[in-house]
C-alpha cells in the first residue's frame, strides 16, 4: 500500500494525531495527565518529521544534511518549508509548501474528531 518510506511516516504521522485527538478528548478536561501527553506527542512529530525528512531527501536525490531534517524536526512550520525551498527551488517549494499546509490542515482534523467526539460524550 504505502510503497515509499517517507510515505510512511506521513502516515505515522497522522495515525499520532489520531491517538493523541482520541486519548485527549477521552480524559476528563482538567486531567493532569494533558501536559505529559502533549509533550510525549511533540516528542513523537519530532522524531517522526525527522524521519521524514531524511528518507524523502534520499528519495529525492537531494543532498540534505542532517541539519536541515533537525530543524524541520525542532521547529517544522519553518524548517519543512526551508527545507523545501532549499532543495527544491521556487517553484517546486512553493508547490510542497502548498501540500505540506494541506496535509497540516488535515492533521488538525484527524486530531480533532476524535477529540471533539469524545469530550462531548464526557459533557
Amino acid at each position: 500500500m504505502l510503497k515509499r518510506e517517507s510515505t510512511k511516516y506521513l502516515f505515522w504521522l497522522t495515525i499520532s494525531f489520531l491517538v493523541a485527538g482520541a486519548v485527549g478528548g477521552y480524559l476528563p478536561r482538567n486531567s493532569n495527565v494533558f501536559e505529559p501527553l502533549y509533550l510525549s506527542h511533540i516528542a513523537i512529530i519530532s522524531l517522526l518529521t525527522f524521519a521524514w525528512s531524511r528518507s524523502h531527501a534520499i528519495e529525492s536525490g537531494v543532498a540534505s544534511n542532517r541539519r536541515y531534517s533537525a530543524f524541520a524536526a525542532l521547529f517544522p512550520p519553518l524548517g519543512v518549508p526551508v527545507y523545501f525551498f532549499r532543495f527544491f527551488g521556487l517553484k517546486q517549494g512553493v508547490l510542497k509548501v502548498l501540500k505540506a499546509a494541506v496535509f497540516f490542515v488535515i492533521l488538525g482534523i484527524v486530531y480533532l474528531l476524535p477529540y471533539v467526539i469524545l469530550q462531548t460524550r464526557h459533557a
